[in-house]
């Protein structure tokens, strides 16, 4: 949330930041609002030298409101739709000495934490990312004047819904619906379906998306995208391996006699849209990819995501006569079925032989 400038609290928090010792401070040089619960800039010092990427997240306590009113402090370039009208593209010129922008935005950060995430490739020159993720912050414009107010923000209780490290919209998904309030008006028929024994229907669109991220929680993306990747048993119209492909960038292979593979939907196409006008705005911010780790990173996992493989054959023992079947059983960092029905033996049978 934003502490009110002249108020006690900003006044209070001002002698607290003199005595705290900042964990990074400079000037946003780049940086940009990539949806409502995730964006990310670049502070550099006077002379242009990088001090550090920084990322806003919900699943850091940013709340909607407060992160678009700080982007709007910061001068983030927003898309369309994501931060609401009004949040407007602004260029920041080069930070080098003598070349300073007729006004700039200094952010000393307060508190925060650090995330490291691997580099996407051995190829390149980043062996590691390192970014912050602010937990408080204040801010201030300077003009010709370096003088100026400055603003504390501070990130509140984290919501039930956030952003993962890739810049994706994520759920916290519930095994359940949220129970109706007294007065709302399906409770009585909610409870008329219960006295009769009924069931009550619950939404399942977001069970691929869980089971994919129990994988990374339990595993370890890095594990997980090991030799051939994941082999998902009966994947079917491939819901799961979509999620592990295009979120987590683990690669994964189908395996199910029906379909053909993943099947593209709707909510598909908005994450591929979302991802190019991402990126997109990565390119738009010159020099960004150039001087920012993270903005190579964030690119690379906008772009870089492949597509799954689909071997459409049934998951038995039959298998293990095929080579090239059995080469991809030996070499998976894992065996998973969301669904598998008949499989459900075979799948176990294979995973405690092969010690997957």
């Amino acid at each position: 949330r934003a502490v009110p400038p002249g108020s006690r609290e900003s006044r209070e928090a001002a002698v607290r930041a003199s005595a705290m010792e900042s964990v990074a401070r400079g000037v946003v040089a780049h940086g940009a609002a990539f949806s409502k619960h995730f964006a990310a800039f670049t502070l550099v010092a006077e002379d242009g030298a990088l001090v550090a990427d920084c990322v806003l997240a919900g699943k850091d306590g940013w709340d909607v409101d407060p992160l678009r009113d700080l982007c709007l402090a910061l001068g983030l370039p927003g898309q369309t739709g994501n931060i609401e009208a009004g949040l407007e593209s602004t260029a920041y010129a080069s930070t080098s000495a003598g070349d300073a922008p007729p006004e700039t935005v200094e952010v000393d950060i307060l508190r925060a934490t650090r995330e490291t995430l691997p580099s996407e490739s051995r190829s390149l020159p980043d062996a590691d990312v390192s970014v912050l993720h602010p937990a408080e912050l204040r801010a201030r414009r300077r003009t010709a004047d370096p003088s100026g107010e400055w603003r504390t923000w501070r990130a509140g209780t984290a919501a039930d819904s956030g952003v993962d490290a890739n810049g994706d919209d994520v759920s916290v998904p519930s095994s359940v619906e949220r129970p109706s309030s007294p007065g709302s008006a399906d409770a009585g028929a909610s409870a008329a379906r219960a006295a009769k024994g009924g069931r009550k229907k619950i939404k399942k669109d977001s069970r691929a998306a869980a089971f994919a991220s129990l994988l990374i929680r339990e595993f370890g993306r890095d594990a997980l995208r090991a030799g051939a990747g994941v082999v998902d048993v009966a994947g079917g119209s491939g819901a799961l391996s979509h999620e592990l492909v295009t979120r987590w960038g683990v690669p994964s292979t189908i395996v199910d006699p029906r379909g053909d593979g993943v099947k593209v939907t709707s909510r598909h196409r908005r994450l591929f849209a979302s991802r190019a006008a991402n990126a997109a705005a990565i390119a738009a911010d010159a020099g960004w990819s150039a001087r920012s780790p993270l903005a190579r990173h964030l690119l690379r996992e906008w772009t870089g995501f492949g597509k799954a493989a689909h071997i459409k054959r049934s998951f038995d023992a039959s298998g293990m006569r095929d080579a090239s079947f059995a080469a991809l059983l030996q070499n998976c960092s894992a065996i998973v079925g969301m669904h598998p029905d008949q499989a459900t033996g075979a799948l176990v049978d294979a995973a405690l032989v092969l010690n997957k």
